[in-house]
């Protein structure tokens, strides 16, 4: 066992596995105690202790030196295993408490899929490789509620986020596309013949509003099919070719031939939010990694 170990598990204990072990690959007493500084005596006496507490011999005389019992040898080598296990277990408990170790729950809204979470992540890996992230995927307001109610440490959401008590920590927006049946040539080939799938505007406000916005430049009247879907959920009819939507435009690379992306000059707000009173470990991932990932504008 090296030397590392021996200094984070000092004990009565560990001393006598070292020199019990100390004892095995000796064969002898005296020259154990001479190469651990002991007295014979010394190590008679805490062989003898040793042999007490555990009820059995562990090692039998032979002549002037010891040889170790089947049962001796299969503690000595065992108890190893258990010192080192409870290092570990140590070290690993410091690091939680200071923040550097852990599980993560992050979660994050099918808007802000794409570069945003996928470089957070790798920071994230970097910056903290004994980190454990735990993702949830939510829709944007109760991503919110469960920030506030403490069951999430940060999530990517899409703001207007209410009188709910979280902070913002970094904002940026999400680029917007037109999501159309593989099929279709452009948006104005499926606004008279196909609805368009979109979140409630109790849910998604922001949305509604910019969308009105680009309605009244062009002139234009839509059938609106409110789900309470997700960005995967709208995919999924835009593919079917029974409705089209605004995604976000990092999409497009999951989307394949059922799905045709058409750029337009539209963004939705989105942020990174925490508790407002995170813990130490989200702390430092805050200021380790919270705006690293995504100090920028846009984020696609």
């Amino acid at each position: 066992m090296n030397g590392l170990v021996m200094q984070e598990v000092d004990s009565l204990e560990t001393r006598q596995y070292v020199l019990l072990k100390e004892v095995m690959a000796c064969g002898s007493m005296s020259l154990a105690a001479e190469r651990l500084g002991y007295s014979q005596s010394q190590v008679s006496r805490m062989v003898q202790e040793a042999e007490r507490a555990v009820g059995f011999p562990i090692f039998r005389r032979e002549g002037r030196g010891v040889r170790v019992t089947e049962a001796g040898s299969f503690l000595i080598h065992q108890y190893e295993a258990v010192l080192i296990a409870a290092t570990t277990t140590l070290r690993d408990a410091r690091k939680i408490h200071e923040g550097l170790s852990g599980t993560l729950r992050l979660g994050y809204t099918t808007f802000n899929y794409g570069h945003c979470l996928f470089n957070y992540l790798a920071d994230l890996r970097a910056a903290f490789p004994q980190l454990s992230v735990e993702l949830v995927r939510r829709r944007s307001d109760l991503l919110a509620e469960q920030l506030e109610r403490g069951e999430l440490d940060l999530g990517f959401l899409n703001p207007p986020i209410g009188n709910r008590e979280i902070a913002l920590q970094a904002e940026f927006a999400t680029p917007l596309a037109w999501a159309l049946p593989g099929s279709a040539a452009s948006v104005s080939d499926v606004i008279d013949r196909l609805p368009m799938v979109v979140p409630p505007i109790s849910q998604w406000p922001a949305l509604h509003a910019r969308l009105q916005t680009v309605l009244s430049h062009h002139g234009w009247e839509i059938r609106m099919w409110e789900q309470s879907v997700d960005a995967f959920d709208s995919m999924a009819y835009v593919a079917s070719g029974i409705a089209y939507s605004l995604l976000p435009a990092g999409l497009e690379r999951l989307a394949g031939g059922a799905i045709r992306f058409e750029p337009m000059p539209l963004t939705v707000p989105s942020a990174l939010a925490s508790q407002k009173r995170p813990a130490p470990l989200v702390k430092n991932v805050i200021a380790r990694v919270g705006l690293a990932s995504i100090g920028h504008e846009t984020c696609a």
